[in-house]
């Protein structure tokens, strides 16, 4: 992690993202360990996640060359959302106005996020998650 520059101090978030793609590009690896125990969950409410994917488009604007050597993550997103759909439709039908919800706020949260260099500052706070960052 240090051979590649360590973790940025200058991102909103996503800096082990910043960490894992400069080590694939210094051909490096990163592994799944398949008996490795994670407990990482969120409950967050459709504005939170708005807030998070708005931090997340900052995220991706500022490092251009992220999306640049490794792909968009627009089709990703798509994939998902159908796919969580049609597990709802299948065993939740109930869930479903919810997770739209969710999805169309996650969408326009990375979207405007995307464009923050056009937007003013007081704006920008209001929409982020980190507003510590914007200080």
């Amino acid at each position: 992690m240090i051979s590649v520059g360590g973790f940025p101090e200058d991102v909103i978030l996503g800096e082990d993202m910043s960490v894992g793609a400069r080590s694939l590009m210094a051909g490096k690896h990163i592994a799944y360990v398949a008996n490795a125990t994670v407990y990482h969950s969120h409950n967050y409410t459709p504005i939170q996640e708005f807030r998070r994917y708005f931090d997340i488009g900052v995220f991706h604007a500022s490092s251009p060359w992220l999306l640049k050597r490794f792909g968009s993550v627009g089709d990703e997103g798509v994939r998902f959302a159908r796919s969580e759909m049609s597990y709802l439709w299948r065993y939740a039908p109930t869930f479903i106005p919810s997770a739209v919800i969710r999805t169309f706020a996650k969408w326009c949260g990375y979207k405007i996020g995307r464009l923050e260099s056009h937007l003013p500052l007081h704006f920008k706070r209001w929409c982020s998650m980190y507003k510590a960052y914007w200080s």
